[in-house]
């Protein structure tokens, strides 16, 4: 076979292959020329409706002193973060003024290192 015909046929093969990687890196959507996708309308539930308490929290411990922003849970100072939501034993959101010295909590904390939630587990 003459060499300049075995050019010829590797470089349609190289433009095939090329044409191929090209058409497999396009979006679906461009190709297909598909109808957008209708996103369903969905409601939130309000942590009253959810009534869920987490399985792993950032800390636990009891209740040494709660004051004004700041909570003191097994010998450690924390505060608390702006809206820190706090919660009852069955889950239900509820207020600061229920949580006691001795009552066993937990909690989720922020980047910050505040708390944002906290549960009383007993």
């Amino acid at each position: 076979m003459n060499l300049d015909i075995k050019k010829s046929i590797i470089n349609q093969c190289l433009v095939g292959l090329l044409s191929l990687a090209c058409l497999a890196g396009t979006h679906p959507v461009v190709l297909a020329q598909e109808k957008p996708v209708e996103l369903l309308e969905i409601s939130p539930v309000s942590p009253q409706e959810g009534a869920i308490i987490p399985m792993i929290f950032d800390g636990k411990g009891r209740i040494d002193r709660v004051d004004g922003m700041e909570i003191v849970v097994g010998d450690r100072l924390k505060k608390f973060a702006v809206l820190t939501v706090f919660y009852t034993k069955q889950g239900k959101v509820g207020s600061r003024n229920q949580f006691q010295e001795g009552d066993m909590v937990g909690y989720l904390k922020n980047k910050n290192n505040e708390i944002t939630a906290l549960y009383k587990l007993e």
